[in-house]
């Protein structure tokens, strides 16, 4: 992260592209608003993220994973409505 001293040190390319991989497949997972929305930020700047123009910090990788813990949970928990409508005898039709 960066501080009041600058910004943060440049990471090896090796590590700036796998944090950039990550976030695209967030991005696929998830969308890109909802990604713009979980970091706090427009679209133009995931997609400048994305683009390698910006870094991405550990900050924007913890954000989006907790959004995406959170998008799951709501998945799972309708998942098993969806069983449980089926087992109460709501079957497909």
């Amino acid at each position: 992260m960066a501080d009041a001293t600058g910004p943060e040190p440049r990471l090896a390319m090796g590590v700036r592209a796998r944090r950039i991989r990550l976030l695209w497949t967030a991005v696929d997972l998830f969308g890109h608003q909802r990604a713009a929305d979980a970091l706090g930020i427009e679209r133009r700047s995931l997609r400048a993220k994305l683009e390698a123009t910006r870094g991405v910090y550990d900050d924007n990788l913890l954000l989006v994973a907790t959004a995406l813990d959170r998008h799951a949970t709501v998945m799972i928990d309708h998942a098993n409505t969806i069983r449980a409508a089926l087992t109460a005898g709501g079957g497909a039709a």
